[in-house]
């Protein structure tokens, strides 16, 4: 079966006269994990909202398939998953009714591990309120690993992690890359990077 493909093509993006980035391109297929490098105030978070359609380029396309994303919008959110520096939960309610409400699922019992390998099973009835800062960012990560979609886009996503969780999430994201899955995750912590063959360093 033909691999999905992402593309970013000559992408450059103009804030108020100011340049972001500059005539970026890229390609990206199943197995393949892209890294976006470069201190904060790089352009980092920029870059990975123009790929999820959350902003619009001044010049360029994204195309998905070959196509341009904002074409063919709900094809290419079927396949993505983003994680962004918020976590996007639900203070109100507890860590399984945010799995619930944001996976569509009644049933999780065969999701346990994710939640047990980021050591959140006991916290699983507890409001997400009541977690820290390290267990909100586990939780918002566990959504991206059981979502069942192709593309993972992580922006920053070892933030308030200790090691043991960057481990396993670095497994899970090896696993995902050997199921023909792809990554993209933006980070300037290069000490926990994982393997990766594909890089752009934002300056």
């Amino acid at each position: 079966m033909q691999s999905d493909v992402l593309q970013l093509e000559s992408a450059s993006l103009y804030r108020d006269d100011q340049l972001i980035f500059n005539d970026i391109s890229f390609e990206l297929k199943g197995g393949d994990h892209l890294i976006i490098k470069g201190n904060n105030g790089s352009g980092k978070t920029s870059l990975i909202r123009t790929l999820c359609g959350l902003t619009q380029l001044t010049e360029g396309s994204v195309l998905w398939n070959h196509a341009p994303i904002d074409a063919i919008s709900s094809d290419y959110y079927n396949h993505l998953a983003y994680l962004a520096h918020t976590n996007g939960l639900i203070p109100e309610l507890t860590l399984l009714e945010n799995l619930t409400y944001s996976l569509h699922k009644t049933d999780l019992d065969k999701d346990h591990s994710v939640l047990e390998g980021f050591q959140l099973k006991q916290s699983i009835q507890s409001p997400v309120a009541t977690l820290s800062n390290g267990q909100s960012r586990k939780a918002a990560l566990s959504f991206i690993i059981m979502s069942g979609k192709s593309l993972w886009v992580f922006d920053e996503p070892y933030a308030n992690l200790d090691s043991q969780s960057i481990d396993y999430l670095n497994q899970r994201i090896a696993a995902h890359l050997s199921n023909n899955g792809m990554v993209i995750t933006s980070t300037n912590r290069e000490e926990v990077i994982p393997t990766t063959n594909l890089e752009i360093t934002m300056s």
